[in-house]
């Protein structure tokens, strides 16, 4: 049931992002200023395979996998997943365990848009480390400051910092799956020239 759950969660998630980016830029509210999100993620994008798509990378790292990544340098990392499940002829999802861990990877045509699980993973933002699996509320508002919005009944709380998101879900008190999802954007594709 848990792998349903963070799927879910996972395509919600990056279906509000892929939204949020084709929204016109004067319905967006300016971000919050945060001290962790001080520094200025690259503003380069990497294309996804075949040009249509352009993955916008954040500084959040999850066990040392960050967003825009493509397969190669995922496998280079971390080696062939124990799982591998094609969800279209764009996307798959990738899933590794490690000691009761899970660490599910959404990608999109060769390159990585979403980093989830549960469990010790190691989750950094920059050279900072963050709070992860098994932090409790305080811990979070600590280190993160409160959250941008909340859902499900208070126990997801989500860190919009644009490009992309950082989320935790809360299981009695304490963070049971943490989740970085990065933003993707459509490419202008060249004009067709009229006859």
């Amino acid at each position: 049931m848990r792998k349903v759950d963070l799927l879910v969660v996972i395509s919600g998630v990056a279906l509000a992002a892929a939204w949020w980016n084709l929204q016109p830029s004067k319905s967006r509210p300016d971000p919050p200023v945060r001290p962790v999100s001080s520094a200025t993620p690259a503003t380069a994008g990497l294309t996804t395979r075949s040009g249509r798509w352009t993955v916008l990378p954040n500084l959040y790292q999850m066990a040392g996998l960050s967003i825009g990544m493509s397969e190669a340098e995922i496998v280079a990392k971390m080696g062939e997943p124990g799982q591998k499940d094609p969800q279209n002829g764009e996307s798959s999802m990738w899933t590794y365990t490690s000691d009761g861990a899970e660490l599910h990877l959404a990608l999109l045509e060769d390159r990585l848009i979403m980093i989830g699980g549960s469990g010790r993973w190691a989750l950094t933002h920059g050279d900072k480390s963050l709070p992860g699996f098994q932090s409790s509320p305080e811990q979070l508002l600590a280190v993160l400051g409160p959250p941008d919005r909340k859902e499900s009944a208070d126990t997801t709380w989500i860190y919009a910092h644009r490009p992309g998101e950082l989320s935790y879900r809360l299981d009695q008190n304490r963070v049971g799956q943490v989740t970085v999802t990065g933003e993707v954007a459509p490419q202008k594709l060249p004009a067709v020239p009229s006859k």
